[in-house]
């Protein structure tokens, strides 16, 4: 059987004996770094540090995010009116147009 090898099967016997040492190895060297750290996960991950205190959470952050939050409810109770009524008034829009195009806007998405 091995007398009638190929170049081509030898050639991928030698590949797949090289990436199962390399494989092999790179398994060796992440079991022998993990040891130095085990039990220390709680140290050691990012999202176990220290954050804030409540107060500071609860106070000039969280009413930051509550403003911005009624700036960004303000700008789209402005905005989509407007928008509405400009794509009514593009539809050869009449009195009424507004709830019409509200309809239309409805049904497209149903």
């Amino acid at each position: 059987m091995i007398a009638e090898m190929t170049t081509q099967r030898s050639f991928a016997y030698v590949i797949g004996a090289v990436i199962f040492i390399g494989a092999f190895f790179v398994i060796m060297a992440q079991a022998r770094k993990g040891r130095a750290e085990l039990g220390s996960e709680v140290e050691l991950a990012p999202n176990r540090k220290q954050y804030l205190a409540d107060d500071e959470l609860e106070g000039p952050k969280l009413n930051a995010a509550l403003w911005s939050a009624f700036g960004l409810l303000i700008v789209v109770a402005l905005v989509l009116p407007a928008l509405l009524a400009r794509r009514a008034g593009e539809a050869g829009g009449s009195e009424g147009a507004l709830p019409r195009a509200l309809c239309r806007a409805g049904s497209r998405h149903l």
